[in-house]
């Protein structure tokens, strides 16, 4: 998808200064400290990524690109098995995903 949106996608030198603004505003929000190098490239990447997409669908509103991004990101490393928690090293776990079974 990444391939896709770089060769069939050109901006003008506004919408890059607002996609630039809106990668590093939502970026600040999701660093954490002590994450490997790998992680991080990774994680920009994938934000990286996301925000040509929603440009290429016609967002221009960097408050707006911030916003989804951070709901998008929050919502794909819950997913990922290479999240980790900080505190324990375990993976992450969504929200009411406890260790009980159905009844």
């Amino acid at each position: 998808m990444d391939k896709f949106l770089l060769e069939n996608t050109s901006y003008d030198p506004d919408t890059l200064k607002m996609l630039r603004r809106a990668f590093d505003e939502t970026w600040l929000e999701m660093v954490e400290d002590g994450q490997k190098v790998q992680a991080i490239e990774d994680r920009r990447n994938r934000l990286a990524i996301f925000l040509l997409a929603l440009a290429a669908g016609g967002i221009r509103n960097s408050l707006r690109l911030k916003a989804l991004a951070l709901r998008f990101m929050a919502h794909a490393e819950t997913l990922s098995p290479l999240t980790r928690s900080k505190a324990s090293g375990k993976p992450r776990r969504s929200p009411g995903s406890a260790n009980s079974s159905p009844a």
